[in-house]
């Protein structure tokens, strides 16, 4: 029990300098040391002075005599009475009555506190208190759940007998259950109801009055008290979970869910993953695997922008899942695939210049594995890092010609199995109907004789050079979708061979036996230090 100025201060000024005065300080500071060194026989000849001195006030006084009596033998009665003192004589009334309330619970009788509340709650002044009518209702509503254990239960019976830990078995009659599961949730119900009324910010007692609602199927009714929470208190983000969670369980064919989960995300991006992010993640997926044909480029470079917008929220929040930075490699890949124009990398890039300016240099403080610092470093140079561009190119330019064809992955396979090689195939596979059907021209890289690039930088300049290849069956630089490499040993993997009748370009899909692969793995490269 730390000292108490307030005590000191309530004494009357006229004795400032009394001995009386000292006398009643020492007694206060021997009831401190008392309590600490838990000596509550000398605590309590202490509390019971201090209670008979007319200058004590009580309301500074009367915790250190409940914790006295709490310690001392056959003190339940006692503390009752005392608490009805304390409610008598005191000023603090509505203190003193949560404290008898949370005595009462923790002696194991939720029942005989539910009954106190009932007492006082139409009294003045506990009647304007937002919390007794949240406490009332929350202890309506464990009753409530009670009940309904025994009343759902698989051997429930007309008369069934149910053990408290500090009562008595007792046998109770079914259908007086019923009868109680309904008073307590009526009383619970109504109760939260008044102290979200008289305290809109309660997120705590929202909660459970969502779950009653939600008990009884007043979906729409639970919505709009949820949206209005939110409307009224933008900043608590236990609102945005509630409507997340809401709309994803009982309104998931509608997409409201997902723009409230993005906003959920967005304000609490440490969230477990499997709360938000998973289902966020997989929705997108699907629209990238399931519904391709009835999308065009646009939608599919808004579905990689909405990942990477939930990857870097992550990531920028100290996330340590290294996967996140793996997912967004990839996705950038695609994005820069189906967004030529960079209409969404710079809305995405907007805030985040610390990605293109940071120092990725080795700090085993922050990242501990080498590994790590490069793919960081290529996440980096992905968002348009210049000075590790220049020094990363090969490896940049080798990453992004993999992930969009599966060429070239002789020496990357190995390293990249943690890629998800699998949902890559099926982007790139999905690509390819995207091309039969809806798309007039592609983006290619320009070959060139000494390393596989998708597209050529200029260094000079911040757009990257592209070609346009037209897609026309009879014209000799058509991109063969369908074609696969005879000679792979994946079979969820499919390449996208580039024919041509020049001497000096890279045909992508032909095999030299003679000649040794010129691909090295991206795991030896990742070490090779410039």
């Amino acid at each position: 029990m730390p000292r108490n100025f307030d005590f000191i201060r309530s004494l009357n000024d006229d004795f400032f300098l009394t001995v009386r005065r000292a006398h009643l300080i020492n007694l206060y500071e021997l009831l401190v040391t008392s309590l600490s060194n838990r000596n509550y026989c000398r605590a309590n000849r202490v509390v019971e002075i201090l209670l008979q001195c007319p200058e004590v006030d009580v309301t500074h006084v009367w915790r250190a005599a409940i914790d006295v009596l709490i310690h001392l033998g056959n003190a339940e009665k006692m503390c009752i009475e005392f608490f009805n003192q304390m409610l008598l004589h005191t000023r603090c009334k509505e203190e003193v009555l949560l404290e008898l309330i949370s005595f009462q619970l923790h002696s194991g009788k939720p029942r005989d506190a539910l009954e106190t509340l009932e007492t006082y709650l139409t009294q003045t002044p506990y009647k304007d208190n937002p919390l007794i009518f949240g406490y009332t209702g929350m202890l309506a509503f464990a009753l409530w759940e009670q009940t309904n254990v025994i009343i759902n239960g698989p051997n429930a019976t007309i008369d069934q007998e149910s053990e408290d830990v500090n009562e008595k078995p007792v046998v109770h009659d079914l259908d007086l259950c019923i009868e109680q599961r309904a008073r307590y949730y009526e009383l619970s119900i109504s109760s939260l109801r008044i102290s979200l009324e008289m305290d809109k910010s309660n997120d705590m007692f929202l909660i459970f009055y969502t779950q009653l609602l939600l008990a009884d199927d007043m979906v729409d009714e639970t919505l709009d008290i949820v949206r209005s929470f939110c409307n009224q208190n933008p900043h608590i983000v236990v609102g945005y979970r509630l409507l997340f969670n809401i709309l994803y369980k009982h309104r998931n064919k509608d997409s409201e869910w997902v723009q409230a989960g993005k906003l959920y995300h967005r304000m609490d991006p440490f969230s477990p993953p499997e709360a938000v992010l998973n289902p966020l993640i997989n929705y997108y997926e699907n629209l990238i695997v399931n519904q391709t044909s009835i999308m065009d480029k646009r939608q599919l470079a808004e579905v990689h922008y909405n990942i990477l917008e939930l990857l870097f929220q992550r990531i920028e929040n100290g996330d340590n899942e290294f996967e996140y930075v793996k997912d967004a490699i990839i996705h950038f890949t695609w994005l820069e695939f189906f967004d030529p124009q960079r209409e969404l990398i710079d809305i995405l890039l907007e805030n985040r210049a610390w990605l293109r300016t940071f120092f990725w240099f080795p700090n085993n403080k922050t990242i501990t594995c080498w590994q790590y610092m490069h793919y960081y470093r290529m996440l980096a140079v992905f968002c348009g890092h210049k000075s590790l561009r220049k020094q990363l190119a090969n490896k940049f330019n080798k990453l992004k010609y993999y992930i969009l064809t599966g060429e070239g992955g002789e020496g990357l396979r190995g390293h990249l199995t943690d890629f998800r090689l699998k949902k890559l195939s099926e982007l790139r596979e999905n690509v390819e109907n995207i091309f039969k059907y809806r798309l007039n021209k592609v983006v290619i890289p320009e070959p060139t004789s000494d390393q596989l690039d998708i597209n050529s930088e200029n260094e000079d300049s911040q757009s990257d050079d592209v070609e346009y290849i037209s897609l026309e069956s009879d014209q000799s630089d058509q991109l063969d979708i369908n074609s696969e490499n005879e000679d792979s040993q994946s079979d969820d993997v499919e390449y996208i061979s580039l024919e041509s009748d020049q001497s000096d370009q890279l045909d992508v899909g032909s095999e030299n036996e003679d000649a040794q692969s010129d691909i090295v793995s991206l795991e030896d490269d990742l070490y090779d230090e410039t």
